[in-house]
């Protein structure tokens, strides 16, 4: 068992990290600041949660690159279990974002996931990438969502008279 956790401690941590994201996202009071229906919550969160267990990961783990596409696509996977399990979800929501958690996963895989073996020694890099949804939503709250309102008009014109019809 500790095994396991040992060699899953990334996918665990970060399918953790992106259930708090979720919650923390919905919670009343906070809409202006953070919204589930924002361009961070869609594409930021998915390559944060799929960076996460890149930096748990071993040298030799890291140098793969099977690893490096899998475990981030197992931690959205793992999320999404979660967030079915728990209720926070159903399937039909979890399979409207599934297209944008896959492809921020597996960029930041196989491209980002090159880069970390040099840089994952530094202390800040996972911290930032930790609070970047964080400081990035109340930035994109600020600027306001343009709605418009259309009217549609359909005219059918026939040519006959009202004796013919």
């Amino acid at each position: 068992m500790k095994k396991f956790f040992k060699n899953n401690a990334g996918i665990i941590v970060g399918a953790i990290y992106a259930l708090t994201l979720r919650l923390i996202f919905n919670i009343r009071g906070l809409d202006e600041a953070f919204s589930l229906f924002s361009i961070t919550f869609i594409w930021l969160t998915p390559i944060a949660i799929g960076l996460i267990p890149l930096f748990y990961a071993t040298d030799e783990q890291i140098k793969d690159w099977k690893f490096r596409v899998s475990s981030p696509v197992c931690t959205v996977i793992v999320f999404f279990l979660l967030c079915f399990l728990t209720r926070i979800e159903d399937l039909i929501c979890l399979w409207v974002i599934l297209i944008p958690y896959m492809l921020g996963a597996l960029t930041c895989g196989l491209i980002v996931g090159a880069t970390i073996q040099k840089r994952r020694r530094s202390k800040g890099t996972l911290l930032t990438i930790i609070i970047l949804p964080f400081l990035t939503c109340p930035i994109e709250q600020q600027f306001s969502t343009p709605t418009n309102s259309y009217t549609v008009i359909t005219r059918i014109t026939i040519n006959a008279t009202p004796q013919t019809i």
